[in-house]
């Protein structure tokens, strides 16, 4: 009897936890949110989140609530820095955090396996975590106008050799 309500009830605990993949075709179809109050009215459907020119201090942690993001800019705000936690955003496949005030990636970004796109010019970072080495899916990297070392433009090449850098 008991195996039958965990048979029944696991699917729906399951279906909550695990965030939803699109294909690309099915990403271009979905809508644009450009709030978080826009997300909260259906937390489930936010797959793409604009943010840029809000002028945000702060990464918005609320955007750990969508499940499902699957693109997220931050563009042309003023953050300093990205949450620990960042990897909670494991649906995630483009991240764009160009024009700010970022001088660190916590370590935990390369935990996002799902990342293929990763914006960050226009910061002031200085070098790579190791951390990085994770991001195996990684198709585009654009570090572009900032601190990095010839040294660390040569690391992230090697370790992420499927990428493509611009710097």
């Amino acid at each position: 009897m008991a195996w039958k309500i965990i048979a029944t009830l696991l699917p729906l605990i399951f279906g909550r936890l695990c965030a939803q993949t699109l294909s690309d075709k099915e990403l271009e179809r979905v809508r644009w949110h450009y709030s978080i109050e826009d997300g909260f009215e259906n937390p489930d459907a936010v797959y793409k989140l604009d943010l840029s020119n809000k002028k945000l201090s702060k990464f918005p942690t609320e955007v750990f609530l969508f499940r499902n993001l699957h693109v997220l800019i931050l563009a042309n705000n003023k953050i300093d820095s990205i949450p620990v936690d960042i990897d909670r955003l494991q649906a995630l496949v483009s991240l764009n955090l160009m024009g700010n005030k970022i001088n660190k990636i916590p370590d935990n970004l390369g935990n996002i396996r799902s990342l293929k796109y990763l914006y960050l010019s226009r910061n002031q970072l200085h070098r790579f975590p190791l951390g990085m080495h994770g991001l195996k899916n990684l198709k585009y990297l654009d570090v572009s106008y900032n601190y990095i070392t010839t040294y660390e433009l040569d690391w992230i090449a090697k370790t992420l050799p499927q990428c493509s850098i611009k710097f």
